[in-house]
This record gives C-alpha cells, structure tokens and sequence, in this order.
C-alpha cells in the first residue's frame, strides 16, 4: 500500500532551514536503516529524525518545565550513502520519528507512524536500532490542460486529486506538490509524486474552498471532473502505476459564474431595534437541508450604526445567515454576546435584499479552572492555553418551549482562559448547556485532561441549565495534568501474522479517578513494524494494556480485530473464516508522571 508523504514532507523542507540548533545534552544511542528504490539501494536521500517533545526537552537539559511554549520540534538531517544507508548517532533516550524527505518518489508498505508520516521509533540509553528501512517507488504524474468554453487557458486554477478505493469511495489525495497544486500561465498542471491507485480529477469549486484571506479569485467556475463531469458519478477514473506518466487529462470548465450580494440588517428580537456593530455570517445550505461549509471570510460581516449588513461574492444556492457563536479578530477568538436564528435566503440569478436577523442577547457563565492537587507556576501558567467550549443542546426557551433540532441547540461558544484561571462565556442561548475544555496538549510533553465540573462546590455532570439572558457564576472546571507514559514492544511467536494486518495497543484506565472526566483515561497508539509503541499523555493511575489485530486489504484477522476493505473481503467486516487466530493480550501497568512504564507483551499465535 502506498502513502502520500507530500504535506508533512513540505512542512518539514520549508522549516529544516529555519531551525537553529540549540545546545542538546549528547546522547548515546542510535538508529540506522536503509532505503532503497526497487531492489536497488538508493542513494542521496534526505532523511530526517524528529524528536517528540519530551525527548526534545530531556536533550536540552531541562526535563518537563523546561519545555518552552510552542517550542518548534527538533529535526535532525542527514542523506543516504551510496550503499542506501543512512544513521543518526548521539540521540537522546526518547521517541523519534524517521521519514524520507522526497518528492518524487513515495514510501511502500506500512510507514505511517503517529502523528504523520514516517516510523516511529523509541531508543534507550545505548541502544542502537537497526533495520528502519524503507522502501521506495518512483511516484506517478497526472498532467493536462484547463480551458475555458471558449477555449481559452484558465490561469492559476486550483486542481483537486482525490483518490478512489475498491468499493468506489473518494478521499483527498495529494502529490509532491509542495504548495499545491494549480494551472500555469498555459493553463496546464501537472501533478507528480503520485502513489499507484486510481484517481479523480476536478477544477472549479462553486465558490467554496476558497484561498486564504486577501486573495481572490479571477473568477469563480463550476466543479468539473475530467473530461467535463459536472458530477462526480460521470468522472472518469484516472489509473495511475509507479512511474508512469498519465497525459492528456484536460479538463473543460463551463463559463464562469457571476457572483452576487446579500443585504439586510440585525435588530433585537424583544425590541425591534437595530443592533449595530455585530458580526454577520453566511455559509451556503448543503442538498438536504444541512449547514454548509464554515463560512470564509469572504462570507463574513458586520452591521453598521444601523444595524445593516453587506456580504458580497455569494454563488448561486441556498443560504443561512446569523450571528456567528464566535469572531475572529487580530488572531483571536472572541465569543459574541448575542445569539439568533439562521436567517435563510437563497440566491440566483440578482442580488438578495431584505434578509433580517432577529437577535437576542445571550446568557454566560463564568467561572475558574483549577489544576488538581498542584500549585506548579509551570502548569498554572499553561492554563491560558486552554479553551472552554459550551455546547448548546436544547431545552426550555423563552415561552418554554423546547429548542428544535438546528435552531440555536448545536450552537457552540467559547472562551479562552485567562492567566489566571478565569473564563467567561458568553452569547449562550437558554437551554441545556454542556461544559467541556480543550487544549494545553503539548505532544509527548503531556496535556490537560477534564476531571470533573464543580458548580457552587458540588460536583456536576458538565451540564448547565440557563434561562434567557441568565449570568451563571460559581463553575469550577478541574484539569489534571496528564504527561504519563507507557512504552514497550510486542512480540509475536508462534507463527507468522497474516499478510494485510495491522497491531494496534490500547491502554483504559481501570481506576475511577482516571478514568473520569468524558472519558478521557485512555489512549492508543500504532505498533511499529519492529513492534514497538508508545502511548503518551496519560494520567497517573492504573491502566488495562490490550493487543488487538486489524486486518486490511482482503487479510485473515480474528479476535476482536476489524476488518477493512480490501480485496476479497467485504469492507468493514472481519473475515468468516480467519486462517490464524489472533488471540488477545491484555496487561495491567501501574504508571506515574515522570518515567515511562515499560511493558513487553507478547502475542502467541500458538495458542
């Protein structure tokens, strides 16, 4: 099976430059691997080695609390031999991840580690791991032309790949491109570094998908599939083989479509005034009623002293506007104090006049968060990290009648916590509101995990029932931090497992104390091809550590393992008949802040 590298190779080659070097505390272990392309060693290939974040903090002599915020990850380089070889030396006992940094070619076989691409690897003291190898195939080129229904080249149209698997389902899909992939001066594109597999090609977007803020379109065309599908059911499949080189795959846009405007104006749902200075918002309906895209900013406003609004660059289709639950100035996210009902509107062929938001000044709730059984000013100083989230969920309203389903119930609010531990949330809708926290992750560093809501010093399940314009105070959220480790290797005897399956471990927190919180006491991780795995960011406690199978492309699996689509099997279903029972493994670890639990399980197809 073949893997995109394109977006994390890109990130990585534009930021391998800017890096500096910091001091690092040398370390004694190693790790070495070949690459080769085919059978054949290949040489002169980037290779890099990233750190995560508690390695990186151990190598700067710091441990934890000497983490900074935002720290970038550590990337060592280094290129193949001419035997294909490559080794980094002096690391840091820690966790790693390696990756091929090409373009051109792509990794085959199973080499997607956690948290993007690559192998993930964990080293001790002294340790030398051997045999990371990869495998490479030269990757596949799609290329044609764009043009208008007047024949004319469309300059800087963004093309879009999406890749198809056996039972006909899509998914995006990318190349080596490093900054995307659209038409030259010629109307031509071409896109390389393409896996095998079979592809669909489109331009035009209707609009959505837009570039980042401040760029605009020449024109805006309808989606069109190659040759000149305007549905994705009539497209033609692309099929693309290591290094064969798809032409001739053009693509006809139908002329552009003329954009148009929505007007209209906010006033107070009790009084009838108009309601200035508040943000405006529009995104188009999808088929069937649902909300659409988030909207850009393109699709945003504001309401002048009289409340008025103008939004520009709308397409024709059907549309919701309303106060959106939270703006965005300068970086930074705001809630809005007002809450409404989506406004529907639907444009065709003019202008849209007369669209009026009936708005309602929101609810809020106020309160602290608190970190469990720690004063640390490293730990308290993250809590500005965080994030309160209220989800609106329904309940009695103003005249008491239930919320219906997409009227204000799903809205969600937020607040970032302050230094001190404060937050406020405000333009809540009245109704049932669910209370939950996010953010302070710091990667293999640890992060925040919710262990309960106190309100006036009782504990709660999260949830708070507000009346209209209603302030709530005397909410407590307590956080823990979780930096807990468990680390290990799996080894398989008795037998061989079957082509196409996957290992994966899974450690659930077995006491109480952790395991509260929304569920938030567990975690998994991928086993590695050379067994090994590492879960990070767990709470203190004690956990249950199973071994379960997953099989794809066809492969026998059993236990509790889930199929995958695949050759031969039907998708999401585990086979009848399995060849080799895959029985499972289960373990209990007693872990703790600070230093890793190490566990060796091992798995016996024998049994």
């Amino acid at each position: 099976m073949f893997f995109s590298y394109r977006l994390a190779t890109s990130l990585l080659l534009l930021t391998l430059s800017a890096i500096a070097q910091t001091s690092q505390q040398p370390g004694t272990a190693t790790i070495t691997g070949m690459v080769k392309l085919g059978e054949a060693p290949a040489a002169g290939i980037p290779m890099a080695l990233i750190a995560n974040q508690i390695t990186q903090a151990n190598r700067q002599g710091g441990g934890r609390q000497a983490q900074p915020q935002n720290q970038q990850p550590n990337i060592t380089q280094t290129v193949t031999d001419e035997n294909g070889l490559y080794r980094f030396t002096g690391l840091a006992a820690g966790g790693y991840r390696v990756m091929p940094m090409t373009e051109t070619f792509v990794v085959t076989g199973n080499a997607q580690g956690f948290g993007g691409a690559g192998k993930a690897v964990n080293v001790s003291e002294g340790q030398t791991m051997s045999q990371i190898d990869f495998a490479l195939a030269r990757g596949g080129v799609i290329t044609g032309k764009v043009t208008d229904n007047n024949g004319r080249p469309v300059i800087a149209e963004r093309i879009n790949l999406t890749t198809v698997n056996e039972t006909g389902q899509a998914r995006p899909a990318s190349g080596g491109n490093r900054f995307g992939l659209e038409t030259d001066d010629r109307g031509v594109y071409r896109a390389y570094g393409l896996p095998a597999g079979k592809y669909l090609v489109s331009a035009g977007n209707d609009g959505g998908n837009r570039i980042a803020p401040g760029q605009v379109r020449r024109a805006n065309y309808p989606r069109t599939f190659h040759p000149g599908a305007t549905e994705e059911t009539e497209a033609k499949i692309v099929e693309v083989t290591a290094g064969s080189e798809i032409e001739g795959i053009d693509i006809v846009l139908a002329g552009p479509m003329k954009a148009f405007a929505v007007t209209g104006r906010a006033v107070d749902a009790q009084t009838g005034q108009p309601v200035p200075s508040l943000p405006i918002s529009v995104a188009k309906v999808a088929r069937g009623g649902r909300g659409g895209q988030p909207p850009t900013p393109a699709n945003s406003s504001s309401t002048n002293e009289k409340g008025e609004f103008r939004i520009t660059g709308l397409l024709p289709g059907t549309y919701a506007a309303s106060v959106p639950s939270m703006s965005f100035a300068n970086g930074t996210a705001t809630s809005s104090e007002y809450f409404s009902e989506a406004a529907s509107f639907e444009i065709t062929s003019d202008d849209t006049t007369g669209v009026e938001i009936r708005v309602n000044r929101g609810a809020s709730i106020t309160g602290t968060v608190a970190i469990e059984g720690t004063n640390d000013p490293p730990l308290t100083s993250r809590l500005s990290q965080l994030t309160i989230f209220a989800s609106s969920r329904g309940g009695q309203g103003q005249q008491g009648q239930r919320q219906a389903p997409g009227q204000s119930s799903g809205r969600n609010s937020m607040a970032q916590v302050g230094r001190d531990g404060i937050f406020r949330v405000g333009g809540l809708a009245p109704g049932v509101v669910r209370l939950s926290v996010n953010g302070g992750g710091f990667g293999g560093n640890g992060s925040f995990r919710l262990l309960r809501i106190e309100r006036n010093g009782s504990p709660s399940n999260g949830d708070v029932e507000l009346a209209s314009g209603e302030t709530v105070t005397g909410v407590r959220v307590v956080v823990a931090f979780a930096s807990a480790v468990i680390q290990g290797r799996v080894v398989v005897s008795g037998g061989v497992l079957p082509a196409g399956t996957r290992l994966n471990v899974t450690a659930r927190a077995t006491n109480s104390a952790t395991s509260t919180g929304g569920g938030q006491g567990g975690n998994n991780a991928r086993i590695e091809a050379n067994g090994q795995f590492r879960i990070e960011n767990l709470l203190p406690g004690v956990y249950e550590v199973r071994v379960t199978a997953t099989t794809f492309g066809g492969g026998q699996g059993g236990g509790r393992g889930q199929g995958r689509a695949g050759q031969g099997g039907q998708g999401g279903q585990t086979p009848t008949q399995p060849q080799t029972r895959i029985p499972e493994v289960r373990q209990t670890v007693t872990v703790t802040n600070g230093a890793p639990a190490n566990v060796t399980l091992t798995l016996n197809l024998a049994q």
